[in-house]
């Protein structure tokens, strides 16, 4: 009987253990997005036939970013987008050359890191690429964004890093919470709460068997 009660406690114990150790690593795995997109504008206002350049940035904030798929929208009564350049940009590998569709006012490309051994991250405000512009009109305004399509990746961090979108009229990003990052966090919590509750269950049992 007591040989029954001390592997009982031992089994209880070892559950114990793990859990704790593996269990509260559930919160460490969930990415919470803390990247930011934005753009640069030399410009506050173009006129017309004036060409003009943005520069699409990133701030990795806590991650280490390894690729961007950069998804950008403008109004194509405004502009017309002739050229994309990554040249001075860390992310040196194009995935995904840059597709223009000036009918649409929309543009996209995916870039990468190197691979080099070791991989070197992004892990400081960056250049992602530089947007060529051309006004069809005298515009106090300049429209054009980053599209909510973006995507950011990090190395040890699963899926999406992205965490908003900035407007070409704003020079730095700001930090603020969105509701992807508070859903992440929410999706954490439950797990973990889940974990307990299953541990403590498994734990009651065994104890009363």
């Amino acid at each position: 009987m007591r040989k029954n009660i001390f592997e009982k406690r031992m089994l209880v114990g070892l559950l114990s253990g793990i859990f704790f150790l593996f269990g509260w690593n559930v919160v460490l795995v969930q990415a919470v997005p803390d990247s930011e997109l934005y753009f640069i504008s030399r410009e506050k206002k173009v006129v017309v036939n004036g060409d003009f350049s943005l520069d699409a940035m990133l701030n990795p904030g806590q991650n280490q970013v390894s690729a961007v798929e950069l998804h950008v929208k403008f109004d194509q009564n405004k502009f017309r987008l002739d050229n994309v350049e990554t040249n001075g940009s860390p992310f040196s590998v194009t995935l995904q050359k840059a597709n223009i569709d000036n009918a649409s006012g929309v543009a996209s490309l995916v870039v990468g890191i190197p691979a080099n051994n070791p991989v070197v991250p992004i892990t400081v405000a960056s250049k992602i690429a530089s947007f060529f512009f051309h006004s069809l009109v005298d515009a106090e305004k300049i429209d054009v964004d980053i599209s909510e399509k973006s995507k950011v990746a990090a190395l040890e961090e699963r899926g999406d890093v992205l965490k908003r979108e900035k407007k070409v009229d704003q020079l730095a990003p700001t930090t603020l919470t969105t509701e992807t990052t508070v859903a992440s966090m929410i999706h954490s919590r439950y797990v973990v709460l889940a974990g307990f509750l299953s541990a403590f269950l498994l734990i009651g049992y065994l104890l009363f068997l």
